[in-house]
């Protein structure tokens, strides 16, 4: 005798229940991601630090062999317009400077980009890599401030940090109260530091100053 199958004993999810899953699924992703992204941005400052550490040893190693620090952002524009060129878009500054440490002494392999871009719609200007300025630098700061001290630091490197805005970080060469005396980048504020104590997205560059 034909036996008619019961189809309900291995019914799936009603509607109602699919929805209460995929609720909780948006509810531990509305939770975890916040949590996921400041260990990113945590994660991005430290590599931040490891990086500017390396450049930093690599600054002072060509300064004891070459009795000075590599030609910095400045420089690089004024060999640009003795060339009569104009000056070179704010990433090739960069990199065109630090280049001077891989090359034709390696003190470094190469030249690491930075994980905190400046954010701006101009590509040439993102600040894909550390800011770095020395003594051509320095100079000319002490022109128009001679009231500044002399005895300041000789080198900075400044990344944007997590906020993406530049805060003329590298003003940190000639102490805090010069720095926090400059105005930032744009409306945003005083130049500053970042400090994770102020929050994971304060902002502030993050800055190394030396030596």
């Amino acid at each position: 005798m034909w036996k008619r199958r019961n189809f309900n004993k291995g019914r799936g999810f009603t509607l109602i229940e699919l929805l209460i899953v995929i609720a909780i699924i948006l509810i531990l992703i509305a939770i975890a991601l916040p949590n996921f992204l400041e260990a990113q941005i945590r994660a991005k400052v430290v590599r931040v630090e490891g990086d500017m550490r390396g450049l930093a040893t690599a600054l002072e190693s060509y300064f004891t062999d070459y009795n000075q620090y590599p030609p910095d952002e400045i420089q690089v524009i004024d060999d640009a317009a003795a060339r009569g060129n104009p000056p070179p878009p704010l990433d090739l500054r960069a990199l065109t400077a630090l280049t001077a440490l891989t090359t034709p002494v390696a003190y470094m392999t190469d030249i690491v980009p930075n994980p905190f871009p400046n954010e701006t719609d101009n590509q040439a200007d993102r600040l894909a890599y550390y800011r770095y300025f020395a003594e051509r630098w320095k100079e000319d700061q002490l022109t128009f401030h001679p009231t500044w001290p002399r005895n300041s630091k000789s080198w900075s490197l400044a990344s944007a940090g997590p906020d993406l805005e530049s805060n003329v970080g590298e003003y940190l060469m000639f102490g805090q109260m010069i720095l926090e005396s400059i105005p930032g980048s744009g409306f945003w504020g005083p130049g500053s530091v970042y400090s994770a104590t102020n929050g994971t997205r304060s902002a502030g560059d993050i800055v190394r100053v030396g030596p």
